[in-house]
């Protein structure tokens, strides 16, 4: 299972332009509880952290080596940029 800390959690929603509110609905997790795990004043379940990873997956973020988030969005099969 993917680890997820409050830092890479609002990284991550910055990155997609997400309010609190908003990653709440993609998530399931309760707003209020997102917004504790970001500022570090209560760890989620297992089960709300995996919620997050799902809603951050789907949206191709993808977290890196030292707390990194990005943003990785896969190629197009067989496009290689030029016009038939």
């Amino acid at each position: 299972m993917e680890l997820l800390n409050g830092l890479q959690c609002r990284e991550a929603r910055m990155l997609l332009h997400w309010n609190v509110r908003e990653l709440a609905y993609k998530s399931g997790v309760v707003a209020k509880r997102i917004s504790q795990f970001e500022l570090l004043q209560n760890p989620l379940y297992v089960k709300e952290v995996q919620l997050l990873i799902d809603a951050f997956k789907r949206e191709h973020v993808v977290f890196t080596k030292n707390d990194g988030v990005k943003r990785s969005i896969p190629d197009a099969t067989g496009y290689d940029g030029m016009t038939p």
